[in-house]
């Protein structure tokens, strides 16, 4: 495989992530390319951390279909969108479901050094997101799990990263996230890597997580119960493992799973999913 086709795998692995939007290096796709992909990711819990402690919950399974729609505008400059659909299901007394769209993000992607033809020691980027509310409801008595935090929002991002070699890269990513309608703002991070194996077949990582600046405890002072969820303080580090293999020309298809490792106020969950991804060239 050549260092373009690796590339191109590379970026369209980065598309998918399983637990927040997408996780993205510094990389853009040309002028000339877009790329559209599909995702379908399902995510299960029966624990949760309330504060710090670890208690048992109902088994609460949430499922996403997720649409990724990426075009390079010119050598610099990257345009991102990510829609899609929203379930959750919790089995409490009865099971209740809580559904609609889920949280729509646009982002800009700026690429400001470019390892190949700046000859910079590394690729680096600046990205600004919008974040477009869903349609689902909100936590309620007797429904205590929402599929997003229901709030428009801004972001802003730096993001790092470099070939190691011609099948192996790594990237890191340090955003803030401003949100609305008393969702507390955020810090999100992840380290990642994309590693091809074979020919056809790359191997995807990340570390990653979100940490609320602020905001309530689970069960703590001023915490008046289901109402309340979308203003705790929430704390939540996962770590992902991903395959890549190249379809039908231009296409991937992708498949992960990812893990919470720690939290606060928050998920102890498990997320699978997988999806595919097309490079669509411009004419």
């Amino acid at each position: 495989m050549s260092l373009r086709s690796f590339k191109s795998l590379l970026f369209m692995g980065c598309m998918l992530s399983a637990l927040d939007a997408a996780a993205e290096g510094p990389w853009v796709n040309s002028p000339d390319e877009s790329t559209l992909g599909i995702s379908y990711v399902e995510e299960r819990y029966d624990q949760i951390w309330k504060g710090t402690l670890k208690i048992d919950h109902p088994e609460t399974v949430q499922k996403d279909l997720w649409l990724n729609y990426d075009r390079g505008i010119n050598e610099r400059l990257m345009f991102s969108t990510q829609l899609g659909y929203t379930e959750a299901e919790f089995d409490g007394a009865g099971s209740v479901k809580n559904s609609g769209l889920a949280d729509t993000h646009l982002a800009l992607k700026y690429q400001f050094r470019n390892e190949f033809s700046d000859a910079s020691l590394l690729s680096m980027s600046g990205r600004v997101g919008a974040i477009i509310k869903g349609s689902y409801d909100r936590a309620t008595p007797g429904n205590p799990h929402a599929p997003g935090d229901k709030a428009n929002g801004l972001e802003a991002a730096l993001q790092v990263g470099k070939f190691v070699s011609s099948n192996l890269a790594l990237y890191t990513e340090l955003g803030y996230r401003i949100l609305s309608s008393d969702v507390p703002d955020e810090v999100y991070f992840n380290l990642g890597f994309n590693g091809q194996l074979a020919p056809k077949l790359a191997l995807y990582g990340q570390y990653a997580g979100h940490n609320s600046r602020d905001g309530l405890d689970i069960g703590g002072p001023g915490f008046s119960g289901e109402p309340d969820l979308h203003k705790v303080d929430e704390e939540r580090e996962w770590v992902e493992l991903g395959l890549n293999v190249p379809v039908a020309g231009s296409g991937s298809l992708s498949i992960g799973y990812a893990s919470v490792i720690d939290g606060k106020n928050t998920s102890d969950s498990t997320v699978w999913y997988i999806g595919y991804q097309r490079a669509l060239q411009r004419h």
